[in-house]
């Protein structure tokens, strides 16, 4: 999950400090974000080529859109492909103590999801 955008307030409380000679651990410590974000964020702003202080018209909506210009483009994707779980549970619904998932049911999407397992360890299915 990605973490959330740091305020403007804050990221200008950053470049604040850092141009004042503050370190950049000391700067972490001081707004209580990681030093990993300092440094993103201390690297963001210089490769605008943009100049500390900011003039008087930059905005924070100005700066947020410079900042995080690219942010959020490259799209995830799992490492696993999840089964469909309403086809498991309509293959599962035996009332015997161990039920046999059918190859099939659950192969089309995961191959190695297939398997015996007991009524009492059926996976839990994913909220809808």
């Amino acid at each position: 999950m990605p973490a959330e955008r740091v305020a403007m307030r804050v990221v200008r409380e950053v470049l604040r400090l850092t141009f004042a000679g503050v370190s950049k651990r000391e700067v972490a410590r001081r707004t209580g974000l990681a030093s990993s974000t300092v440094r993103a964020t201390i690297a963001r702003f210089q490769s605008l080529g943009l100049i500390w202080p900011l003039p008087e018209t930059v905005t924070d909506s100005d700066l947020e859109a410079k900042i995080y210009k690219s942010a959020g483009k490259k799209q995830g994707h799992r490492r696993i492909i999840e089964p469909d779980w309403a086809k498991a549970s309509r293959a599962c619904s035996r009332s015997s103590g161990a039920t046999v998932v059918p190859t099939r049911a659950l192969r089309s999407t995961s191959p190695s999801s297939a398997r015996r397992v007991s009524a009492s360890r059926m996976p839990a299915r994913p909220p809808s």
